[in-house]
């Protein structure tokens, strides 16, 4: 795999592998155009031999850990084996590079922390030299690198979980916390601590490990497949003398909410219960849920907690339809439930929703229903053709999506802030009027999407093209990158399916 190295042309002086010079491996090329100057910008590739599968980024050292893995010959798959290398963004030069299996192994980065995760160990990795600086057989769920800490469970096991030093490896404290039904979350409290979500709820003191549990389910295990294959294994028993008998499961999980923070309390559902838990983690109320309650969702407004389930979990790590999807309202003082009600939509699950003013706006595949917030009534249902307009997949954020106005860029929201949009399975994005008719498609082909803001630039790309715009969001550079970039300083960092491209920001000045 040594013919995937990079050489930089300040490493080496004289290179060759397959026909290609240290001139193909590093070139400058024309990227761009600074509108304003009416001059090219230009770049730095840096080619590799092998196609980057992945690239992370360590903001602090600087350094982009490159993931290269080839494609097999029928140009379908990606090959099994592959490469691993870092390369400083400062000195130009990789660090280090090995070999990795991918159908064996994985990488994880938090930060200048690198994981290479195999099937009964992980491996903490020197990101400066690429050796090994310990093993454990944990899998890591969370790192923290400011408080030097990784928390994991060891493999094939979901009840202890570690506090693990970052600098040896070795457990500083054990805390009991059941993982069977998924690990939903982590909550940062401050430096030291942080509250878990997996079957419950779990503050820790991430020095001690010491800390509050609410205990809740928020999954269940499913025998009615493995019941169904006992009975065929026993009639064919009968017959055949000979009997199998099936003890496995199947997992119903996601049977829980977010978990929302609002005036120093604790917000939060789950398969049976609604609750609200003070800062140490003591139940201020308490309320049942119906039967079948899935994937939920809790906002808090004013002095209500709503209560969206939108009739979906997780099998067996696909979500399903599950149950019926509802919309409950509680006091958040009390717990008092002001109302409770049932949409009777089957198999039709909510695929998302929209708040807006005294209104709750619920958004199916092919239709929108309107609630009074005040008592759960319904206002009105707008229905559409999903022959014609394709099933309506999710809500737009308004404020990241631009579109061009005459000489300036401007988002959704700024064009009409009245107005709602969502995406269909179609491709297209839908405008809807205050009423929820819908009253124009906008075609992917017209918009942007924002990378991210500067001081003084704003980047924002479609396809393979990235838009630079002043603070005034008027056009002032292009250039031929995608949508994933980092910025390092004066520099921006843009891939291609085999480089690496650098731009110095200064050009756009």
């Amino acid at each position: 795999m040594k013919r995937t190295l990079l050489i930089m042309l300040i490493t080496i002086s004289c290179y060759n592998t397959n026909g290609q010079t240290k001139s193909d491996l590093i070139s400058t090329i024309e990227i761009g155009k600074n509108l304003i100057a009416n001059k090219v910008i230009t770049a730095t590739e840096y080619n590799f031999l092998d196609n980057i599968y992945q690239a992370d980024m360590d903001t602090t050292s600087k350094c982009l850990t490159i993931q290269l893995r080839g494609i097999t010959k029928n140009g379908k798959n990606y090959k099994n084996k592959g490469e691993v290398l870092v390369f400083d963004l400062k000195t130009k030069k990789i660090k280090w590079q090995k070999e990795i299996d991918f159908q064996q192994t994985g990488l994880e980065q938090y930060e200048n922390i690198l994981f290479h995760t195999g099937p009964v160990n992980t491996v903490l990795m020197d990101m400066e030299t690429g050796k090994s600086k310990w093993s454990t057989d944990r899998t890591i769920h969370a790192t923290l690198p400011a408080i030097n800490i990784s928390l994991g469970y060891k493999y094939n096991t979901s009840y202890n979980l570690d506090g693990i030093n970052l600098t040896t490896g070795k457990t500083i404290w054990k805390r009991s916390i059941d993982k069977s039904y998924g690990w939903n979350g982590l909550l940062n409290l401050n430096d030291t601590a942080v509250i878990i979500k997996a079957c419950g709820l779990h503050q820790i003191n991430l020095k001690t490990g010491k800390g509050w549990d609410y205990e809740a389910h928020t999954g269940k295990k499913d025998y009615s497949k493995s019941v169904g294959l006992n009975i065929a294994g026993a009639a064919l028993g009968l017959l055949t003398g000979t009997y199998v008998v099936s003890l496995g499961h199947d997992l119903l999980s996601n049977l829980v909410s977010n978990l929302v923070v609002d005036s120093g309390s604790y917000y939060y559902a789950s398969k049976d219960y609604i609750v609200r838990l003070n800062k140490n983690g003591k139940i201020l109320w308490k309320g049942a849920l119906p039967k079948e309650t899935g994937t939920t969702k809790i906002s808090v407004k004013d002095s209500t907690v709503y209560l969206i389930n939108y009739g979906t979990a997780d099998y067996n790590g696909k979500v399903i339809n599950y149950g019926k999807s509802y919309l409950s309202a509680f006091d958040c003082r009390t717990g008092y439930q002001k109302y409770l009600t049932a949409i009777e939509l089957k198999d039709n699950p909510i695929e998302s929703y929209i708040f807006n003013m005294d209104t709750l706006n619920l958004i199916f595949k092919d239709q929108v229903i309107s609630y009074s917030l005040t008592n759960g009534s319904l206002l009105n249902t707008r229905i559409f053709d999903i022959h014609k307009f394709g099933s309506i997949k999710y809500t737009v954020n308004e404020n990241n999506i631009f579109l061009q106005v005459d000489s300036v860029f401007k988002s959704l929201h700024a064009i009409d802030q009245k107005a709602f949009y969502v995406m269909s399975t179609n491709n297209e994005i839908y405008k809807l009027n205050p009423s929820f008719e819908l009253s124009e498609s906008i075609s992917l082909d017209s918009i942007y999407s924002e990378t991210f803001e500067t001081d003084q630039f704003k980047l924002i790309h479609r396809k393979n093209q990235t838009v630079v715009l002043d603070k005034n969001n008027r056009r002032i550079g292009e250039l031929n990158l995608g949508r994933k970039l980092y910025k390092v300083d004066s520099k921006l960092y843009g891939f291609t399916d085999t480089s690496i491209i650098e731009v110095d920001l200064d050009q756009l000045k």
